[in-house]
């Protein structure tokens, strides 16, 4: 493993990694800590996963290979028991981290989709499902139009709008398009799970139509479904 160094030395790689530790300690001793951290490493593996195509497309495979010895690490800590301390520390000795098996309720895998959760790509949502499913979330799903180009910042200004009650488990093309005057327009499914605190999320006021990347007067207004349980 790559040794850690100070802040003020540390590697561009060690860099991304530092920015999700305020978000790690703010979980620290809530109910959903374990959850949340899961997203965020989530996050970090997708961050380094992008840095480390851009090493490869610029050539400079001996960064690359350092990017993935840090995600080799943190895909380890996918399975935990617990996901308490330090992160830095914690991405060191995950291979010494205790391990439990997460197992999805048939009917929730149903409902998300087997395709979808058998996908190579999908091994931590799979996870996160899992660890919601513990907690008595409820998943639920999330159809509306956006555009292409804003996708991004659309599904940010989500994930802002839900934590720390909620998140984004993966998002779908929706089955069901028609054509706009808009090219750049693309309608979506998003899976999410969801304290039961929020029973109703129709009736929270995300006002969705004023987000970037909200297409105005789109064919079908943004619409919520429960899915499970």
């Amino acid at each position: 493993m790559t040794r850690l160094t100070s802040a003020e030395d540390s590697t561009p790689t060690e860099d991304i990694i530092r920015k999700e530790i305020d978000r790690w300690v703010d979980c620290a001793g809530v109910p959903q800590m374990n959850l949340l951290r899961l997203v965020l490493l989530r996050e970090l593996i997708q961050n380094l996963h992008l840095e480390k195509s851009k090493c490869l497309a610029n050539g400079n495979k001996p960064k690359a290979q350092e990017i993935k010895i840090w995600e080799t690490q943190i895909q380890k800590l996918k399975d935990s028991q617990q996901l308490t301390g330090e992160l830095f520390s914690l991405i060191q000795k995950s291979d010494s981290t205790p391990k439990r098996k997460r197992i999805l309720p048939e009917n929730l895998i149903l409902a998300l989709g087997r395709n979808n959760l058998d996908r190579f790509d999908r091994t931590w949502d799979t996870a996160i499902a899992a660890e919601a499913v513990s907690l008595g979330w409820h998943f639920w799903s999330m159809d509306a139009w956006v555009k292409i180009s804003l996708l991004g910042e659309w599904n940010q200004t989500l994930t802002e709008k839900l934590w720390p009650h909620g998140l984004i488990l993966f998002v779908e093309s929706s089955q069901t398009q028609c054509e706009l005057d808009e090219s750049d327009s693309w309608r979506g499914t998003w899976m999410l799970a969801l304290d039961p605190l929020l029973q109703n999320p129709n009736e929270l006021s995300f006002h969705t139509k004023q987000w970037p990347g909200a297409i105005k007067d789109p064919p079908t207004t943004t619409s919520w479904k429960p899915i499970y349980p």
